[in-house]
This record gives structure tokens, sequence and C-alpha cells, in this order.
């Protein structure tokens, strides 16, 4: 049964990973891509796969074996490299991807009646709502390099190709971090300092925020962790005698970033803000979705309420946190942009649409991220 949009409470049912791409006339798409899910055409482990096979063309035979994170770094490096056959064949990975992008966004803001019957878990809200969206910012782990912007630039073509004219399609200015960024921005006014993370399928990031006059005035990145402790479960969803291990890795993570920080800075904040990769609401993952992080939910009703208790006995003192879906934190780095929405392409896709900007921190003029 359909189920309504709600753009800043996204459940289960908004997730692009499951739309399909669908070509209709004057757009047409490769026979081997038309209804394909998102999921299979961008997640980063298609890219990667891509790379190793023109891995001979790409001057990277030897590096076909070494994992993913390792191979798009090389494969980064491709873009300017000395001989052209190498650059030319870098830009045709980037042209395929991007005109996968492009029919994406093709697919939801036009919304025809093939792409709605491919869809039956979305009402008219959603069609409506995508078709209405006439700015999109494109981030993520996968666009953080010299791959970003070629891959934007082709998605932009396709859509121009399309005369889709009234949808821009921008690079985010900080495509690793976004909802690092938003989720900065998630803090009450009279914060000084604040320490932020996204727990991701691949790593998970770490911010320390600055502000000040009730404006976020910086963003101090900090090394990122590999979630190297997620292979640890034989499958999408731990069993219930491991999500306790879970929890601890979460909230050693936590302590080991928020601890050292606040011995340098008595104003940090004992409120933590915490992108999430699974759909919440109040701070609990909701039922009906799969993966690790909302498997988390039978521990505790409210989730975030249970992981500040068990962090702030971890640190000796009171603490609260804020659980964010990744998709609607990413969004809020661009709060207050009307008609916005953004895209996150990684180990799989994540997506929200730009809040109001009421409630939230705005950024200072000359905000940075280092």
């Amino acid at each position: 049964m359909p189920t309504a949009l709600d753009p800043f409470n996204l459940t289960p049912a908004a997730s692009l990973n499951r739309a399909r791409l669908i070509a209709t006339p004057p757009f047409t798409l490769p026979p081997e891509v038309a209804g394909m899910t998102a999921y299979d055409l961008l997640a980063a482990r298609k890219v990667a796969a891509a790379v190793r096979e023109e891995a001979a063309t790409l001057g990277l035979l030897a590096e076909r074996e070494i994992d993913d994170d390792a191979l798009m770094r090389h494969f980064d490096a491709c873009f300017v490299a000395p001989e052209e056959s190498v650059r030319a064949a870098a830009d045709t990975i980037a042209r395929r991807f991007g005109r996968a992008l492009g029919a994406l966004i093709l697919t939801l803001r036009r919304g025809d009646p093939a792409a709605r019957a491919a869809r039956p878990d979305w009402d008219d809200n959603y069609w409506s709502y995508w078709a209405g969206i006439t700015m999109l910012a494109i981030g993520g782990g996968l666009v953080s390099g010299r791959l970003g912007p070629r891959l934007v630039a082709h998605a932009a073509h396709t859509l121009a190709d399309a005369g889709m004219a009234d949808c821009v399609l921008d690079l985010a200015a900080w495509p690793p971090v976004l909802p690092l960024v938003g989720a900065a921005r998630s803090l009450p006014p009279e914060t000084a300092a604040a320490i932020v993370c996204d727990f991701g399928y691949s790593f998970v990031k770490r911010a320390r925020a600055t502000y000040g006059d009730g404006l976020l005035v910086r963003l101090d990145t900090l090394p990122p962790r590999p979630a190297r402790w997620l292979d640890n479960f034989p499958g999408p969803v731990p069993p219930p005698e491991q999500l306790a291990g879970l929890s601890e890795h979460i909230v050693g993570i936590l302590a080991d970033t928020w601890q050292p920080e606040a011995v340098m800075s008595a104003a940090l904040a004992p409120h933590i803000v915490v992108s999430l990769a699974a759909y919440l609401r109040d701070g609990q993952p909701l039922t009906s979705q799969g993966g690790v992080y909302a498997a988390l939910n039978t521990l505790s009703p409210n989730l975030a309420a249970w992981l500040a208790d068990r962090l702030g006995n971890a640190i000796g003192r009171p603490f609260t946190m804020t659980l964010l879906h990744d998709g609607t934190a990413a969004a809020r780095a661009y709060a207050g942009t009307p008609r916005a929405a953004v895209i996150l392409l990684g180990t799989s896709l994540g997506g929200g649409f730009s809040p109001p900007a009421a409630e939230l921190l705005p950024l200072a003029s000359d905000f940075s991220v280092s």
C-alpha cells in the first residue's frame, strides 16, 4: 500500500536505492541499464567494479585486487595521468555513472506512468515533491575526489539533453561531510563547541564544530574510523546476541572522540549529534528497514537516550544525544534553501530534502571545513 511523504521525517519508503531507472521518450537508456535499481547502478561497489574491468586501460593492473577504497584512490589519479588513453578511459567511467545519475533524477522528477508503476509504494505526494525540486546537491564519499565534478557534469548534461532546464545540479561544497555539517547545525544556539559523528557502512566520520554568536563558524574534521567491525556480522542484520557488541563499538568511538576534545576545551557540549545510516523517528530506528544500524531498535524504545546513558557512564557525566537519518542530516546543510534536495553517493544511496532554516543554526558567512 502506498505511503504518504513527510519530507522532513523520512521513512524507509523514501529510499532511493530501490528506485528503478525508467526511460521514456525523448530520453533513452541502454537496454542493460533501463529498469535497474539505482543501487545496482550507482553504489560505490559498482564504480569500483567498473574500474577493475578497465584496469588494463587505466594502468591499474597491479591494483586490481586491493580493496575498493584503496582502488578508488588510485583511480582518482587517472583523471590527471600523463597518458591521454588513461584520462579518456577514466572519463568514460565518469560519463557512464554520470548518465546513470542523470537518468535517476529524470525518473524522479518526471514521474512518468512507467516509473510510478515500478514504485507502487509511493503515493502521488512523492512524485509531486520530487517534481518540485529545482536544486539538487550531490554529495557522498564517491564524489569527493576528481570523479565528483566530472560525474556531476555528465549528469547535468543528461538533464539538459532531455530538456530538463528547471533543475540546477551542483556538486556539494563539502561532499563527504554533508551529514556532519547538517548535524552541526542541529545544536542549540548557546552551544560553543560540540562533537558530531556520521556512522556509515564504510567509515565513521567525525568532527568538532565551533560556534559563535549563534552561528556555526567552523567544522574541524577528525580522522575517520573504518567501520571494519561491521564485517564481524554474518548478514545484513546482526543476531540479537551481537547487538550489544555493536552498541559498545558505537559508544566506544563516541567516547574516544569526545574525551580528548573535552580535555582541550571545557566549553565542549555534553551533547553529540549523530548521523546514522538508518531511518529514524524521535531517536529510534524505524521498523520495516534492513541494515545493521536499524537492528539497534530492539535494544530500547529510544535508542538515542539509551546510547546517551551508556556514553555518560563511560565518560562519567550526564550526556544527551540526537540521532538523525544520514540523508536528513545532509539536507540540513542546505536548510533554508527552497525546493532543494540532496543525493548522497557512497556505499549506498541516500537522500533528503532541505528543511526550513527556522530551528537550525545558520552558517557564518566565513564558515569553513578543514
